[in-house]
């Protein structure tokens, strides 16, 4: 096995505000096109509109700036048109965030156990890494058994990339990863230096091009409730809306609730 070194918060942010700086019209925000070596706005552009120096600027693109302020990251989500949700995931990224512990993914909490139990509705509680840990008949019903599987393979991302079950089973699969891929990668700002994160993310991307190919463009999507559709094989067309909570005795770990819509 290779040593391969864990990329930087730095090296992530930079790389983030490149392709970010890139995917802008200059046109649009009121720059001469002309002629332009590479896509997106110039560095001095992007640098006058935050109102920052270009070699500062240049800088932090490439991984070596210290010291950045919120401030400064506030401005440069303003220059750089970044969404609620990106502009957070540039914070987190730039801020010592005390969460890089590895969890080992057997401990639930009671009250979480205790919802499970009682609830009526498809439920699972999932790890950092978006690992199902523990889960409800409801949801075997929906999902398949996780008991069945080996611990890795009860990984949401995994089965969603690597499982033709889970394909068939999604509505609009392509929506649905690119959704559940974008809200990973806001997640990993938390988890920048943490290798199980970074272990789940080579072995997803070398197995499925696909996710890799997700991964790589930057798309963020913070945590919010989101409407799902599944075609299931015995029990036809299914709409829930998911809603994920944090769980107080363990602010690593989420419980995942889906409540059934009404078609």
């Amino acid at each position: 096995m290779t040593d391969t070194a864990l990329p930087s918060r730095k090296s992530i942010l930079g790389d983030f505000l490149r392709q970010k700086r890139e995917g802008l019209n200059p046109q649009q925000l009121g720059f001469a096109v002309g002629r332009r070596r590479t896509p997106g706005l110039r560095r001095e552009e992007v640098a006058v509109r935050a109102g920052v120096s270009v070699t500062w600027y240049t800088w932090l693109e490439q991984g070596r700036s210290e010291g950045v302020s919120a401030e400064v990251l506030n401005s440069l989500a303003d220059a750089l048109c970044l969404s609620a949700d990106e502009r957070a995931y540039v914070l987190n990224l730039a801020q010592i965030v005390g969460q890089n512990g590895s969890v080992t993914g057997d401990g639930v909490s009671s009250s979480a156990r205790q919802i499970l139990d009682h609830i009526s509705a498809p439920a699972y509680v999932m790890d950092p890494y978006w690992t199902v840990i523990c889960w409800n008949q409801q949801a075997v019903e929906i999902f398949g058994d996780f008991g069945m599987l080996q611990q890795d393979d009860r990984n949401m991302l995994w089965t969603m990339f690597t499982n033709e079950r889970s394909k068939q089973l999604t509505v609009d699969w392509t929506a649905q990863a690119e959704q559940m891929v974008a809200r990973f990668r806001a997640d990993y700002a938390h988890y920048v230096d943490d290798p199980v994160f970074n272990a789940w993310v080579e072995r997803l991307s070398n197995t499925s091009p696909a996710f890799a190919e997700l991964w790589n463009t930057h798309l963020i999507q913070a945590r919010k409730d989101v409407v799902k559709g599944f075609n299931h094989p015995q029990l036809g067309r299914l709409t829930f809306m998911q809603s994920t909570m944090q769980i107080i005795e363990d602010l690593r770990s989420r419980l995942v609730i889906f409540t059934p819509i009404s078609s």
